[in-house]
């Protein structure tokens, strides 16, 4: 089971964040039903008397059509020009609070009912050519207004202004449930979605990377999924719900789309990051420059320099742009099967932004109504956002155990197994560190009667020993520097500065209270320590090996006086408590054994000694009868040479 956990986890957290989305979306779609059940929309039916002022003349409509359908001529649908629009409202429940509702697009406009005029707005900003934004227009309905004539004047700021408005449409409510919230509580759940989580992980993300450069990519993620949902929830006017300011929502919608961009490239650079360090680059430049675009174009459209309206195709378009190289680099590095989870997100959501511009476009243009416009962005980001946070969670679990791993093994190749401090090996480490120019010294330490507790109560209790004391260490003399294990009960500290200071003083005055507290808990075994200190600038050229056979030395000079002062306050060859009988026992055990080795010791050394002797004996008698053999063969050698030479006088004679 953890076989397939391991192998399929990208996978699962796909399905796992699928199911909170098709969660989120269910619940959305069910609360907009259960909202519309208390929802009344009355539509206007009809033609509507359609007038047309412009420079050129006056336009009258005469065929039944609604105001979606409307398609002047470029001549009429100009700059300047106002619409009128008069029908008769329909029949209207009088006990509800009933509201013309409209979506207006940058043009003033007047209702008026039965010849009073009820609601203005924009109209002098029309005629400064102030830019007045879109956004949703709630009137009041008078009461008893069934049958009664309502007109609706629309100034145009723009050119083209009238192709593609929006229907007006009377929400009659027994409570006043907006019909703002029938229409879009699908994108009011995924808007908050987007926006909480990317809040969340913003925050989270933010904290983190201080510590773990790790999460610089969910910063992108976060920054990602709060500004889409921000954008989104603009441009189905949610804003407006607080500011009936139109302006308000507009500035935000167009600033929030600027900079959307700038997320998708760093994400887009980041996930390519360890195949090509040049796209990265190139990915980070172009969100520099994005970011400058979108400050120029926010303080020209603040200053009424620009309509940002005819922005908006560009900002989408230039988007797309890191969507294709992404692509393009996947395909032609062959990375499209690695990166699948963030390439089909990332299609997903550049399809879904297709549609929608090029929805939005008819709509502007040609009239074309599409009800699931308002669909399109929410499902593609919420689809995306999924995606990319999926494969992220994926790379850093992986990068995550990989990096425990070499943690784990590094721990077990520089620490001690037993006592969790630092080894001979890490000590090599820190020794190639240190500069002899500075002031550093050591502490040395020696944990005593380690070898009595050992044989006394066993190697379990002397592991016990060995673990409570570096845990004295630790909470003791850690501030100091690094506190290594040398082997068996030897323990050395490395520190910079001096070791004669009030630090060190305050640090060992603090171990030895400590050792105090755990003699005092009544374990069977005791906690004694000596030390010696050593600083660099004791000597003239510092080494750390002077340092170290000095503080040695020091270290063995008090135990020296901790041992002849355990012996004189009665603690003996080794420590005995209260409980002497069963130990007074070990000990004259001990004390036998060591007297018969002794003795055995002696009797060993007789035994060599008459060896030796008798050795000696035979090697003396050997050289004696060696030293005989040899005088006999002078004796012979002597007498033939007498006989050689009386045969040669004989043969002479």
């Amino acid at each position: 089971m953890i076989y397939w956990i391991k192998k399929y986890y990208k996978m699962l957290l796909s399905i796992v964040f699928t199911a909170l989305a098709i969660l989120a979306v269910g619940g959305a779609m069910y609360g907009a039903f259960m909202i519309k059940q208390e929802t009344n929309i009355v539509s206007f039916e009809g033609k509507w008397d359609i007038e047309l002022h412009s420079k050129s003349g006056k336009f009258s409509l005469e065929q039944e059509q609604t105001l979606m359908d409307i398609n002047f001529y470029n001549t009429f649908n100009t700059k300047g020009s106002y619409m009128v629009c008069t029908k008769t409202i329909p029949e209207l429940n009088e006990n509800y609070d009933n509201t013309l509702e409209m979506v207006v697009k940058n043009c003033g406009i007047s209702v008026s009912v039965d010849g009073k005029t009820i609601y203005e707005y924009g109209i002098e900003n029309v005629k400064s050519g102030k830019y007045l934004g879109k956004g949703k227009v709630r009137v009041s309905l008078p009461d008893n207004c069934s049958g009664k004539e309502i007109k609706i004047v629309y100034y145009a700021m723009e050119d083209g202004v009238f192709t593609g408005i929006y229907e007006p449409v009377i929400s009659s409510n027994k409570e006043p449930i907006d019909n703002y919230l029938v229409e879009n509580v699908f994108n009011i759940i995924i808007c908050s979605f987007l926006i909480v989580v990317g809040a969340f992980i913003l925050i989270v993300s933010c904290m983190r990377v201080m510590y773990n450069k790790n999460f610089l990519p969910l910063i992108y993620i976060g920054l990602f999924s709060a500004i889409v949902g921000i954008f989104i929830s603009c441009n189905i006017y949610t804003i407006q719900i607080v500011s009936t300011n139109r302006l308000v929502n507009t500035y935000v919608e167009y600033i929030s789309l600027s900079l959307l961009p700038i997320p998708i490239f760093l994400i887009v650079g980041e996930n390519y990051k360890n195949y090509s360090i040049n796209f990265k680059r190139n990915m980070f430049i172009c969100a520099a420059v994005d970011f400058l675009v979108a400050i120029v174009f926010t303080v020209l459209m603040l200053n009424n320099a620009i309509y940002p309206d005819k922005y908006v195709l560009l900002f989408l378009i230039f988007y797309l742009v890191p969507g294709a190289l992404s692509l393009y680099l996947a395909k032609k590095m062959k990375l499209i099967r690695e990166n699948l989870i963030f390439n089909i997100g990332f299609a997903v959501f550049v399809a879904m932004s297709a549609l929608y511009v090029m929805s939005d476009w008819l709509i502007t243009n040609y009239s074309y109504d599409f009800k699931y416009i308002n669909f399109y962005l929410p499902i593609g980001a919420i689809v995306f956002v999924g995606c990319i946070f999926t494969d992220y969670m994926s790379d850093y679990l992986s990068s995550y155990k990989e990096a425990s791993q070499a943690k784990k093994l590094e721990e077990i190749a520089f620490t001690d197994n037993l006592t969790g401090l630092y080894n001979r090996a890490e000590l090599d480490n820190v020794l190639g560190k240190i500069n002899y120019k500075e002031i550093f010294s050591v502490i040395s330490l020696d944990l005593n009667y380690l070898k009595m507790t050992n044989d006394i109560y066993g190697h379990k209790a002397g592991d016990a020993l060995l673990k409570g004391f570096s845990d004295i260490l630790k909470k003791s003399l850690s501030e100091l520097g690094p506190i290594f294990r040398m082997g068996g009960d030897e323990f050395l500290v490395v520190l910079e500065g001096s070791a004669f200071s009030d630090r060190v003083r305050n640090a060992l005055d603090n171990m030895e209270r400590l050792i105090d507290r755990e003699n005092k808990k009544g374990y069977d075994y005791r906690t004694s320590v000596a030390y010696g200190l050593a600083c660099s600038d004791e000597f003239e050229y510092p080494k750390f090996d002077k340092l170290n056979a000095l503080a040695d030395k020091r270290m063995y000079d008090m135990k020296k006086k901790i041992k002849e002062k355990d012996r004189k306050s009665g603690f003996g060859v080794d420590y005995v408590d209260d409980r002497t009988e069963d130990i007074t026992g070990v000990v004259k055990e001990i004390s036998k054994a060591l007297k018969a080795g002794e003795k055995r010791e002696k009797e060993e050394a007789k035994k060599a000694k008459r060896e030796a002797k008798e050795e000696a004996r035979e090697i003396a008698r050997m050289e004696k009868e060696a030293a005989k053999e040899a005088k006999k063969s002078d004796k012979n050698a002597i007498s033939e040479q007498s006989n050689d030479e009386n045969d040669n006088q004989t043969v002479d004679e």
